[in-house]
Order: C-alpha cells, then sequence, then structure tokens
C-alpha cells in the first residue's frame, strides 16, 4: 500500500536524515536507545525516539572547526513540530514532517 500522493525524494531524504540523527543521539548521548516508533499519515510521518537520559537536548554555537554540535538545531529545522518529554526513566523526543 503506497502513499497517495507519493513523498517526496526530499521529504524522505529528511526524515531519514533526522531519524538517524535523533537515533545516534540516543545512543552515544542518552545512555541508549530505550524505544523507536514511527507512524505514516496523510501527508505526514512522525517519529518517536527515546533514550534513558533526563537531559534536554542542547543546540550548540560552535566557534572552532570540528565534528558535531549542529544535530539538534538541525533536527528543529527539518521538523513541523518537535517536542521533548521527560519522565523518571529518560526523555522521549517526538517529530512530525511533512512528506511534500
Amino acid at each position: 500500500m503506497g502513499l497517495d500522493p507519493p513523498a517526496s525524494v526530499g521529504a524522505v531524504s529528511d526524515a531519514v536524515l533526522v531519524t538517524h540523527e535523533l537515533v545516534t543521539n540516543a545512543l552515544r548521548h542518552g545512555g541508549g536507545l530505550a524505544s523507536f516508533s514511527v507512524a505514516v499519515e496523510p501527508g505526514m510521518v512522525r517519529v518517536w525516539v527515546s533514550d534513558h537520559s533526563t537531559a534536554l537536548p542542547v543546540a550548540r554555537l560552535r566557534t572552532e572547526p570540528g565534528e558535531g554540535g549542529y544535530g539538534w538545531s538541525m533536527v528543529c529545522a527539518l521538523t513541523h513540530t518537535c517536542g521533548v518529554t521527560v519522565s523518571s526513566r529518560g526523555k522521549t523526543i517526538a517529530v512530525g514532517m511533512p512528506l511534500r
């Protein structure tokens, strides 16, 4: 069963990039991946990534060349909705991205 109309290539690329960033950050900075969910709705894809850390994501201002530090800013820029819920067991980041 396909999407009607189909998702744009750019939208799918953005969704893959955001998902990769969230999962990678959960593994690197969040004490490991606790859960992952995705739902495709008409015109929208939603992703939930949970980790074991209660620390909120931080947008860093890079002052020196080097790797890293841009992930959270990129996630916020590429998503239509972006939220963080913190509990005693960690946090869940929920994002929504248009598919067109």
